[in-house]
């Protein structure tokens, strides 16, 4: 069916949003595709973070349906304002050549090749949120019960409560036994009343073993309420069609009176309220209960040394904006604490400020990072209590001497941790088999003996780092997305993104 809107009322501005807003839901695949591919190119990483990013998207993706005439038939039309055809006239052929006669001025060109297509404009939190929106941190567990974080549990039912909350069965159930409660009492004193009814008729019966003594009868003694009073209205129906005519008139008024009790208490039965809301009502009750907080912590490691230059820099700043942002943007402001940690030869805390902007030159060493990682997290963060990663950012310069202990130290913190994450740069250098880094090859054996928790990835060149960053954070059962193949992803992971 169609839908007409009525805009005529709305400004301009609103109705812009309105169109973009229902032209971002429309094509959201097409408008995330596009964004993959501009962030997969140097141009496009280098944007994020800007108040605003023009994504080009192919026109081709935003194709709308239409309605157009099916092939054959016959089709006949006569434009208005004609003055030179008639309706089944045959036009003769354009004249020309061999080349296309188009209606823009100036030379075709021999060179390039266009597409056409749209400029869609996203908001920096629109962007992030696109770029975040499927991405989780592998391994999250719920941690201590000690947390200022509740939630509602279900905790039976009140009599007091909103309208919302009130449950119809239960209610309905209290209704229907209340009226059963209050007449009880009235039926039990009109089968009282049946009762002698009965054994005056019962001495007008001449074979008495046919009614027996309701007294000493175990049978009907052993009838519940409901059963005694159905009992009872039908054995004195049956005497009174067979014996009133022969009653004395002292039983005969006794009779009477007590036909007219019973009556008064049957109507009595009537006056039983329907609905009564002060006992009748029922409401959902829940309570408040704490509940395990899924608290983590991200140790950033960053090789700051003279080993690194500008492009690997940038490239590291990159990947570490788009992580710091991921965690913002996904679990909330201060959900995840960050600890930077920056290193050359040694280690030490730094602010974001220093992270993100200081140089230092000389050699490099990783196990004095990880010595620090180790001592901050023995100091602050029990991994009874927090979900603990690491995400370290190298060229892979190490000194040979240094492997075995970066080895060792890694296999003390792993266990620890929910999941260690190790982006190698090599921008500007080149990346045949004689460059693998030592370091490269020492983590390549702890991926494979600690699969779906220590993950790497190579960025060459800028493009990379969104790529590697994405593949580092999709999960396994998602992973459907474009892929570089400069990161690798283990398979046996379990997610429960609940912060």
């Amino acid at each position: 069916m169609a839908k007409v809107v009525d805009r005529r009322r709305e400004s301009q501005s609103d109705r812009y949003v309105s169109s973009r807003e229902r032209l971002l839901k429309r094509h959201q695949k097409s408008v995330r595709k596009a964004v993959d591919q501009y962030l997969g190119s140097g141009k496009g990483v280098e944007q994020i973070g800007k108040e605003s990013v023009d994504i080009p998207i192919p026109k081709e993706d935003l194709f709308e349906p239409s309605i157009v005439h099916g092939r054959g038939g016959i089709n006949r039309r006569v434009h208005p304002g004609n003055e030179e055809f008639n309706a089944g006239d045959k036009l003769p052929k354009p004249p020309g050549g061999g080349g296309g006669g188009g209606s823009g001025e100036g030379e075709p060109s021999d060179q390039g090749d266009g597409e056409e297509g749209y400029v869609f404009q996203l908001t920096g939190d629109e962007l992030k949120e696109m770029i975040f929106k499927d991405l989780e941190l592998p391994n999250l567990e719920r941690k201590s019960q000690d947390s200022d974080e509740t939630e509602q549990h279900r905790a039976g039912f009140v009599k007091d409560g909103t309208p919302n909350r009130m449950d119809l069965v239960r209610s309905k159930t209290s209704q229907k036994m209340r009226q059963k409660a209050s007449r009880k009492p009235i039926e039990k004193k009109i089968i009282k009343k049946l009762e002698e009814e009965y054994d005056i008729f019962r001495n007008y019966v001449a074979d008495q073993d046919l009614y027996p003594d309701l007294a000493q009868d175990e049978t009907y003694q052993a009838m519940t309420v409901a059963e005694k009073l159905s009992t009872m209205s039908d054995l004195v129906s049956n005497l009174d069609n067979e014996y009133r005519s022969v009653l004395s008139e002292d039983d005969v008024a006794i009779i009477d009176r007590l036909d007219s009790e019973i009556d008064a208490l049957d109507k009595s039965k009537g006056l039983i309220p329907k609905w009564n809301k002060a006992t009748d009502l029922r409401f959902r009750n829940y309570d408040e209960r704490p509940v395990p907080a899924d608290k983590a912590v991200m140790f950033c490691v960053r090789d700051t040394s003279g080993s690194i230059n500008e492009e690997m820099m940038k490239d590291s700043t990159i990947f570490y904006w788009l992580l710091y942002h991921f965690l913002q943007e996904k679990y909330g402001e201060g959900k995840v604490e960050v600890v930077y940690i920056a290193h050359t030869t040694t280690a030490k805390e730094v602010t974001s400020d220093e992270f993100f902007n200081n140089r230092e030159s000389g050699g490099t060493l990783v196990s004095p990072a990880l010595e620090l990682t180790k001592e901050i997290l023995e100091e602050r963060y029990r991994a009874a209590d927090y979900n603990i990663y690491t995400a370290q950012c190298s060229d892979g310069d190490n000194s040979p001497n240094d492997n075995s202990k970066t080895m060792s130290l890694i296999g003390e913190l792993l266990p620890q941790m929910q999941a260690f994450f190790y982006a190698e740069t090599k921008s500007g250098q080149a990346w045949g088999d004689p460059n693998r880094s030592d370091l490269w090859e020492t983590y390549k054996r702890i991926e494979g003996e600690n699969p779906g928790k220590f993950f790497m990835g190579r960025i060459k060149q800028t493009r990379d780092v969104y790529t590697v960053f994405r593949e580092f954070f999709t999960p396994a059962n998602k992973e459907n997305g474009p892929s570089a193949g400069v990161s690798s992803r283990g398979a046996q992971m379990r997610f429960e993104p609940k912060i």
